[in-house]
This record gives structure tokens, C-alpha cells and sequence, in this order.
């Protein structure tokens, strides 16, 4: 795998019960640490597998123990793990500073879209304050021909469970609602779907469980979704535009705004926005045409800053596979860092990324 004069030898790793790797020799555990977890070994475990279930290898410990570790000198150890520190640091410092302009990028999509959503698109107009205390806390004033009203006024929750399995289930991720593949095993699955609520086309279905990490779309398509969750529907259509409202209420998830209206365990992960609650939440009434006026404006401001996002994130995409390229080739010896001296430097922890996709299993009564 390496040639000779690298220093490196083939030992074996035994396995303790769970896993739990019990190291034989003198090896630095941290260099062990990032070894076993580089793409070199990692690319070995289908090998050692019995197959993936439930998103997960299914590691046969027998095969597990035949991998062959390449163990370098503990002194070319410790150089790796420090050299690996320092560079590794360096990408992830590199990774964070893009990451943080991702995130003022989204900030000031937000603000201009809570802007257009909250005053129109229209300049040199009057203003009226908002009569409602709790909701002036986010929207202060709006157009003085615009109306302050309630969602349930204009929407209706529906509760329709599907009784029995064989429909679509869709699941409300940060990129809208998706069909879930079942057959993957992937991600949280129930194991009957029965119980779960129909959602038709042009529905709104929220996941009202976790007003942190939640969210809401419109459906494209029938399917079936978690009891869980909120399915409601536009009645009012001669004074709402369903594509305003969804800016609105993702607007709301994003700035936290619904929390404010919301109950429960916040600390569990469990603070839901109760149905009176969210039927008496406030919310703006622009003439319709206004509305549509709003959304057209809005496409490209979302558009513009998709495409600086989608830059931005290709470029953490190609350093975190420089990174992965560069901890392999390291600790099996492709890269000789024996020599190389090692400057001062500031310890960067590379940070983990939140999932996009929530999807509450369950039933709720609460409707």
C-alpha cells in the first residue's frame, strides 16, 4: 500500500463488544482517532458489512478485525496528528468564513423580503401603525390600505387520516415538501403509515411540533404526512394569494417570530404552536393584487441570492474533499510530514452541519 521506506508497518486493531476499539502497541490515540475515521478505512467498512440498514453499516466484527491499520513510528505519529491540526485547521477556519457569509447573505434576504412582505414594493406611500401590541413586536406599521387580520379568518385546519398505507409520504425539509423514500430506510420512518393525514395539492403542511427547527411548504402533489404536523388550507382566495402567505409563514419559522406564539418543553426540542394560537396569529391583508406584486418582486432578490449561496457552498464542498484527500493521503504515509516543521497556530474545530430535513413521527390530538 505504501513503499518501504515510509517506516509504516501492517498490524491489526482488535475490537472490543459495541466497537469500542482496544488499541494494541504504542499508538497515539488521537492519530488513531482520525485514521480510522479517514476516507482510506471508512472505505473499507462495506467490505466488513453485511449490508446498510437503516441508513447504517451493518458491521460484521470478524471482517471488522481482518482490516490491516498501517501504524507508522509513534514519533511520525505525533508529527502527523500535529501536522494534520495545522493544516486541517487551517481549511476549517477557510470553511467557516464562508459559512459565515452564507449566513449574512440569508440575513439580508430576510430583511429585505420581511421588508417587501410587511410594506409592499411600492415607494412614497403612508404608513399606519399596527394595532395589535404582540405583533407590532416584528411588524410595526404597515401600508395604510392594508388590513391586520387572523389566519383563521382566511385558513382551515384539516385532519383527514389516510386509514390505510400505499400513498406518498411527504416529508417538510428546509427545500419544501418532499416525497420520502421508504424503501431506503433513511432518516426517521414509521412503521405503519396508516395513521398519517392526507395533504392535497396546494396545501399547507407545517411541522408546528419544533417552532425551532421547523418548517412549512405548500404540496405539489397527494400524499400522506405525519399526524404530527399541521395541514391547513386557503379558503379565502379572493383576498389571500397562497404564495404571499407561504413567504409570510416561512419568513415567521425563520425569525423566530412564531415561537413567541408557542408552548411546551423548548429544551426537548418540543415547543409546538398550540391551533388557537396560531389561529388567532396576526397577520397582514394587501389588496391580492398587491400580494402577487410582492411575490414577482421577491423571486429574483430569492434567485440572486441562491446563486451566491450555491457559489459559496461549491467552494466548502471543494475544501472539505481537499480536506478529506489530504487526511488520507497523511496518515497512510503518501504524504511524508517527517521533515516538515510545524509553525505556531490556532486550533480551528471543524463545525457540524444541522440537518435540513425535520419530520415528526407520532400522533397529535391537539387539533
Amino acid at each position: 500500500m505504501v513503499s518501504d521506506d515510509t517506516g509504516i508497518s501492517s498490524s491489526r486493531v482488535s475490537l472490543i463488544k459495541d466497537f469500542v476499539f482496544d488499541v494494541d502497541g504504542d499508538i497515539n490515540l488521537d492519530f488513531f482517532n482520525v485514521a480510522i475515521r479517514s476516507q482510506v478505512y471508512v472505505s473499507y467498512f462495506g467490505q466488513a458489512s453485511d449490508g446498510i440498514r437503516v441508513g447504517q453499516w451493518d458491521l460484521s466484527m470478524q471482517r471488522m478485525k481482518e482490516i490491516p491499520f498501517l501504524v507508522p513510528p509513534r514519533t511520525e505519529q505525533d508529527q502527523i496528528v500535529q501536522f494534520l491540526d495545522w493544516k486541517v485547521s487551517a481549511i476549517n477556519r477557510l470553511i467557516k468564513s464562508y459559512r459565515h457569509r452564507i449566513e449574512l447573505i440569508s440575513l439580508m434576504e430576510q430583511k429585505i423580503i420581511n421588508d417587501y412582505l410587511t410594506h409592499g414594493c411600492r415607494k412614497n406611500r403612508n404608513l399606519k401603525k399596527v394595532t395589535d401590541n404582540v405583533t407590532s413586536r416584528w411588524m410595526s406599521d404597515i401600508p395604510d390600505n392594508w388590513k391586520e387580520s387572523k389566519i383563521g379568518r382566511h385558513f382551515v385546519i384539516k385532519k383527514r387520516i389516510a386509514g390505510r398505507e400505499g400513498y406518498p409520504v411527504l416529508s417538510i425539509t428546509q427545500r419544501g415538501i418532499k416525497e420520502k423514500d421508504i424503501a431506503s430506510n433513511e432518516g426517521q420512518m414509521a412503521s405503519n403509515y396508516s395513521g398519517y393525514q392526507f395533504v392535497y395539492p396546494g396545501e399547507f403542511a407545517m411541522n408546528h411540533m419544533d417552532l425551532l427547527t421547523g418548517y412549512i411548504g405548500i404540496a405539489s402533489q397527494l400524499g400522506v404526512t405525519s399526524p404530527d404536523y399541521r395541514v391547513f388550507a386557503l379558503e379565502d382566495t379572493d383576498n389571500c394569494y397562497a404564495p404571499y402567505y407561504l413567504l409570510l409563514f416561512q419568513l415567521c419559522y425563520k425569525r423566530r417570530i412564531f415561537y413567541a406564539h408557542g408552548r411546551g418543553a423548548a429544551a426537548k426540542g418540543r415547543w409546538r404552536f398550540p391551533a388557537d394560537n396560531f389561529k388567532r396569529f396576526i397577520i397582514p391583508l394587501p389588496p391580492i393584487n398587491e400580494q402577487r406584486e410582492i411575490v414577482e418582486s421577491i423571486k429574483p432578490i430569492q434567485i440572486k441570492s441562491a446563486k451566491l449561496i450555491a457559489n459559496i457552498e461549491k467552494k466548502i464542498e471543494t475544501l472539505t474533499e481537499l480536506k478529506n484527500r489530504l487526511i488520507a493521503d497523511t496518515v497512510t504515509g503518501k504524504i511524508d510530514v517527517r521533515n516538515i516543521e510545524i509553525p505556531e497556530y490556532e486550533f480551528v474545530r471543524e463545525e457540524s452541519q444541522a440537518e435540513e430535513e425535520f419530520d415528526a413521527e407520532g400522533s397529535d390530538n391537539g387539533e
